[in-house]
């Protein structure tokens, strides 16, 4: 499935953040400012709220293509509830991809952990494209989603997703959310701003190599089969 982020004003009756996916532009989920600084992901009937204010969460087993450059097992991250249930957090990690001495060169990730389940998130760009790219691997070191953000006046979606197994969209939501409506920088749902915007340029070749391009080419030849239109 590919899934489209888009904020919406003006005259219409339905105004602010929604996920609609690409091919009927049926609405799929919906962002909405929650209680105490948090995020609200409402789909499918649930709720997810994904918290806007940094806080200490317990780190969680992943598998990485580098080793780890930290041992803690805490660190500032943000939680993810379900009517109030804690069912996850989010936080910040970094690998060594190279160390010579004393020196070491890191590549920088995000930890998801949501549904019991750890997931890695890279974020990649290149030169010369209007977007920059989210990858999401899960602990198999399969890619589950790849995440588009668009900054080209061309394109009226914030961010594309794609998502090749449906079970995977509402983590991919979350996710999606959590890098571009929550976090320092952020402003409340309602303005529209987010960290996210910016061209990105993946300067180390290690983050380079997480591209997939693959991925996305084949979720757009699954939506053709099912015809659907495939996201430009």
């Amino acid at each position: 499935m590919i899934a489209k982020l888009y904020f919406e004003y003006g005259e219409s009756a339905r105004q602010g953040c929604f996920f609609r996916e690409a091919a009927t532009g049926r609405i799929l989920a919906e962002a909405v400012d929650g209680e105490a600084g948090t995020v609200v992901i409402r789909i499918d009937g649930r709720a997810f709220a994904v918290c806007s204010r940094p806080g200490v969460v317990r780190k969680v087993p992943v598998t990485t293509v580098y080793p780890l450059s930290s041992r803690g097992k805490k660190t500032l991250g943000f939680s993810i509830t379900e009517q109030g249930k804690e069912i996850g957090c989010y936080y910040g990690e970094a690998t060594t991809y190279e160390k010579r001495g004393l020196f070491k060169k890191n590549l920088v990730l995000t930890v998801y952990s949501v549904f019991g389940e750890a997931y890695t998130l890279y974020r990649i760009g290149f030169a010369g494209e209007p977007c920059h790219y989210y990858r999401l691997l899960d602990a198999q070191m399969r890619t589950v989603a790849m995440l588009q953000r668009n900054y080209s006046e061309e394109e009226p979606a914030r961010a594309t997703v794609y998502v090749e197994e449906e079970r995977y969209l509402p983590l991919s939501l979350i996710v999606c959310a959590g890098e571009m409506l929550v976090g320092v920088g952020c402003g409340p749902v309602s303005i529209g701003e987010d960290n996210s915007a910016g061209n990105y340029i993946s300067i180390k070749e290690a983050e380079k190599k997480m591209m997939d391009r693959a991925f996305i080419e084949r979720v757009k030849a699954l939506s053709v089969r099912k015809g659907e239109h495939p996201c430009e």
